[in-house]
């Protein structure tokens, strides 16, 4: 029997916490009645109460207590139907097939090992998996509840393919959410809601009209520091929000890149919105025949600032379509560059009847149009085509390395200190404070104030927060080309790649009686074979893409195949091969080699 102890007595904890946690909701349905020191009493045994139950599919048993991973249960709903709010359910690595309703005040926290450990959900996969059978994750007047380190995949749904809620204030964080379907939302659908969504990845949903990544109405969520590419939807691929909630929204320190809309909002899609979005990346989204490849905005009532909106595309607007901004909206320190309209129509920024202002934001560089305006546009201290009036102005601003997707500001950059001061936000999109100089700075990023790229090779310095590893020799810099076997390191990834040649020597000199390492052997020559041989096509027909095309298909294959299993170890799947080979402690004499193959495809590819 399990027990807690306490002064020198030991009780049961399942049997007693259950009878304290009744006794605590008779206090808390009475609370009318108590005063002061009772309301302290509630909640210190509210939290000196809590119980943690675990979940083990590889160990678990329906029929344990649940109460430590050696009595783990084996499916999360059993766990779930013990729960009280204030409770943990602990879940160890595996498929766990939905659907689960998450009950009010529950934290469910997946990533740890088969058999407990030490907690990594990005090591130790938990997932949630809703077998096209309809939504994952259910979270119904929901209120206190945290889904936090779980995978959550493969639902299919008409509303919310991986987490549906309504009427909830869930917190969804460290979450992969990948793969899965709904007519709207199909990563999350979430209506009335004041949760958080926070540090997930979110990629590949697919919703047959809108909200690809998110779909959320009425609702004053915080939705921060996500990743959100590669979703798909009507409108809205990346975020879609409508409806006006009686609070004020928060969206920032996303990335909000290569999602696709067909008709809307490829980024993010906005009608009725009220709140701040704030120091996102929105980038390289696209729409195929509708506004906004990055932001589609309409009603929008609030502080747009410090975003990065670049190399987005749609029919209009490729940036930015916006529409009908109440007049307490401000459009402020944006860096608008690079994009484009298969129109030719504002590929920058459309803005129809803005009642709002626009302040210190770069526009520029956006294919034949960086700005279309109907109606008076309130528009000052920008760098801006056309609008030589009002303190904006249309000069060359002077990127570290537009080429290189770097928009930060150089020291010579027309934009330093020339922004208005009012509404600014406190800190740059990188988070630096503003302001560094004499004045506010114009774009999202604030300039550091000191020589950040002293070879001038176009990279910052690490020492200013860039990547350049040394910034006394032009030729070594992030994008430089490597030079196999010279004991450099050119592209400032951290080792000196290693050539084909030494690869075949090391290979010939390896012993080969520790396990089965001749057969994997022979399977690296081989590898090393098509990777020659893809450097080959390359050289003959001078073809980069087929080049690049023909490297990724042998690291996939490479992923697949060769690291997926090596003599006796699991089947483990990790996005980098590196990661897996560590696992197989036995092949020792493998390792380095299957890593510096690894690493040398990989800069092939990044050429």
């Amino acid at each position: 029997m399990n027990t807690n102890a306490y002064e020198g007595e030991t009780f049961p904890v399942q049997e007693n916490s259950k009878i304290m946690k009744k006794i605590l909701k008779f206090l808390g349905d009475n609370l009318i009645i108590l005063a002061g020191a009772g309301l302290f009493i509630v909640l210190f045994y509210t939290n000196a109460w809590a119980q943690k139950y675990f979940v083990d599919q590889e160990h678990g048993d329906n029929y344990n207590s649940g109460l430590s991973w050696e009595e783990a249960k084996l499916t999360i709903l059993s766990a779930m139907e013990l729960t009280e709010p204030g409770d943990v359910i602990a879940v160890a690595a595996g498929i766990y097939l939905g659907p689960h309703n998450i009950n009010s005040g529950i934290t469910l926290e997946g990533g740890y090992p088969a058999g407990g450990g030490e907690r990594d959900w990005k090591i130790n996969l938990t997932i949630l998996d809703g077998a096209q059978a309809g939504s994952v994750v259910l979270a119904d007047n929901s209120f206190g509840a945290v889904l936090d380190g779980v995978t959550i995949t493969n639902g299919n749904n008409a509303y919310g393919g991986g987490i549906t809620c309504s009427n909830s204030d869930l917190t969804i964080k460290n979450c992969y959410i990948k793969e899965n379907t709904a007519k709207d939302g199909a990563g999350i659908h979430a209506q009335n809601f004041q949760g958080v969504i926070e540090a997930n990845t979110i990629v590949s949903n697919l919703a047959q009209e809108d909200g690809g990544g998110i779909w959320f109405k009425d609702s004053t969520a915080i939705i921060r520091r996500n990743f959100i590419s590669r979703n798909r939807a009507r409108s809205g691929a990346g975020v879609y929000c409508s409806g006006k909630a009686k609070g004020s929204g928060n969206i920032s320190g996303n990335k909000i890149i290569e999602n696709q809309a067909l008709k809307n909002g490829g980024g993010f899609y906005f009608d009725g919105y009220k709140g701040k979005i704030e120091s996102n990346i929105i980038q390289e989204n696209r729409t195929l025949k509708g506004g906004g490849g990055g932001i589609y905005a309409l009603d929008y009532s609030g502080r747009l600032a410090n975003n990065l909106i670049a190399y987005n595309s749609s029919t209009i607007g490729g940036g930015i379509y916006a529409a009908d901004f109440l007049p307490d909206s401000l459009i402020i320190n944006n860096t608008v560059v690079a994009n484009s309209s298969a129109s030719g129509v504002a590929d920058g920024v459309a803005a129809y009847y803005l009642k709002g202002k626009v302040r210190n934001n770069i526009f520029c560089d956006n294919g034949r149009e960086d700005l279309l305006t109907f109606g008076n546009l309130d528009i000052t201290h920008c760098l801006v085509g056309g609008l030589k009036k009002h303190r904006n102005f249309f000069l060359n601003p002077r990127f570290v390395n537009p080429k290189a997707g770097d928009f930060r500001l150089l020291a010579s950059s027309p934009c330093i200190d020339k922004g208005v001061k009012k509404n600014v936000p406190t800190h740059d999109l990188t988070g630096k404070a503003r302001h560094q100089g004499d004045g506010i700075d114009i774009g999202a990023y604030e300039f550091g104030g000191a020589l950040q790229d002293a070879d001038r090779d176009g990279y910052i310095s690490i020492k200013y927060g860039g990547k350049d590893c040394n910034d006394r020799n032009p030729r070594i810099h992030p994008g430089a080309r490597e030079i196999y076997n010279d004991g450099k390191d050119q592209n400032c990834d951290g080792q000196d790649s290693i050539g084909i040649e030494t690869l075949e020597k090391a290979l010939m000199e390896m012993n080969c009686d520790v396990f089965d390492v001749c057969t994997q052997k022979e399977t690296l020559h081989k590898l090393l074979g098509q990777f020659q041989n893809s450097l080959n096509i390359a050289q003959s027909n001078s073809n980069i893409a087929q080049r690049k095309r023909a490297l990724a298909r042998l690291l996939d294959r490479f992923k697949r195949k060769f690291i997926t299993r090596i003599n006796g170890c699991d089947r483990v799947e990790t996005p980098e091969p590196n990661d897996w080979i560590r696992e197989c402690s036995a092949q020792e004499e493998l390792l380095p080699l299957a890593q510096n193959l690894a690493h040398s495809i990989r800069t092939e590819i990044n050429r």
